[in-house]
């Protein structure tokens, strides 16, 4: 097959088209396992070998740059290339992004990596290979220098960062100044290394190279199963730090600071009525998985998220006056104390009663043992109570 091959010609042929995230989605491995199982095994260590000594040599040749991180992801990038075309598996372009790649450097210093390829291993790489080994370099090359593009020589072959990235990075810059009165406007290393590092986001964007990854589990149930439980532990985690995500959380926040009751019930009975809605509109088989997805969310949360839930505290305590002393100081729940006898001992103790926040066990029961290393302390959850109750504002 001739190097310059189209895909529209492959697909005709019978050749499968492959996706064009399983090249984006390698990372850097010291092994040859692949997320793909038809390459599996297709790559090895001789091979990553070679490929490597064919970049550097070509890239040598033409006295082009690239970083160490940058050398291996593209040497894993090829391999993965000639393992498909091996199995006649092509990669397609579209016509436009080829024409715009053809009139760069990289596209030169690409056929040069591509004639050494097709040399060290008896392959032909289409123009579209060869298009994307481009896009990898011109995404990914070391910039040599710090100045930004106009204020550098034009002749600088090797410069990436384009005035899209450079203005990118002002704006962000003037994005912190504005929102939290950072200035960082001043700072011209800062801006560079930012355009230096948007260059490959933007590369990939234009040329619809999107990142992907393969996903732990295949199948969708156990997804919205384990996607829930996570949701709704992250958003526990958040309420414990005395955050919120800024949706039905912050309702739910605010109603229960004012009643002291959890309603995690009724937002979910709430999100449920809007995917009932939704289901009606779109289709019942997505709303059937969003609430489930919102049952273990709201489950979760309700599992470890417990600060509204109240627990009371019966101490039986031989030293209720120092007890009672700093936790009257610490704390600003009313307890009720009573004189009574052990049952057993006939010996003297005070019994002091007290409902608290299930958040305060840990503080009172250290306060407790401080005091009285012998107390007994019964604890046991409060269902219902009437009266008042104070709870310590969130900040």
């Amino acid at each position: 097959m001739p190097p310059h091959v189209s895909a529209s010609r492959n697909i005709a042929a019978g050749h499968s088209p492959c996706a064009r995230g399983l090249e984006n989605s390698c990372s850097i491995a010291v092994d040859t396992r692949l997320a793909d199982d038809e390459l599996s095994g297709a790559i090895s260590p001789d091979m990553l070998d070679t490929v490597g000594a064919c970049v550097s040599d070509a890239l040598e040749a033409e006295q082009y740059k690239i970083n160490p991180v940058s050398h291996q992801n593209l040497v894993v990038h090829i391999a993965i290339a000639i393992a498909r075309i091996r199995k006649e598996c092509y990669v397609p372009m579209e016509a436009a992004h080829l024409e715009h790649v053809r009139g760069t450097r990289e596209y030169a210093v690409a056929g040069t990596v591509a004639g050494e390829i097709e040399l060290r291993f008896d392959i032909d790489l289409p123009e579209e290979e060869i298009a994307y080994i481009a896009i990898h370099l011109a995404s990914k090359h070391l910039v040599e220098g710090g100045s930004p593009p106009h204020l550098q020589d034009a002749s600088d072959e090797n410069l990436e960062i384009t005035d899209e990235a450079w203005n990118l990075a002002a704006d962000m810059i003037e994005t912190v100044w504005r929102a939290f009165r950072f200035d960082f406007r001043n700072d011209a290393e800062l801006r560079m290394n930012l355009a230096r590092h948007t260059m490959p986001l933007i590369v990939r964007l234009r040329y619809n190279m999107a990142y992907t990854f393969q996903p732990i589990v295949d199948n969708l149930m156990l997804q919205v199963i384990f996607g829930g439980f996570l949701y709704g532990f992250a958003i526990a985690v958040a309420l414990r730090g005395g955050a919120s995500t800024a949706g039905t959380d912050f309702i739910s926040l605010m109603v229960s600071n004012k009643t002291g009751q959890s309603i995690w019930g009724l937002i979910f009975a709430g999100n449920c009525a809007v995917l009932l809605i939704f289901g009606a509109l779109f289709g019942w088989e997505a709303a059937a998985y969003s609430i489930i997805f919102q049952f273990i969310s709201t489950k979760a949360i309700e599992m470890f998220y417990t600060r509204y839930d109240r627990v009371t505290l019966q101490i039986t305590t031989t030293r209720p006056e120092q007890t009672l002393a700093d936790y009257n100081e610490i704390h600003k729940h009313g307890s009720s104390v009573v004189e009574v006898m052990g049952g057993r001992s006939r010996k003297r103790y005070w019994l002091i009663t007290t409902v608290v926040s299930s958040y305060e066990i840990d503080d009172i029961m250290h306060l407790i043992r401080v005091h009285d290393g012998s107390a007994v302390v019964n604890v046991f959850r409060t269902e219902t109570f009437f009266g008042n109750f104070y709870r310590a504002p969130i900040d």
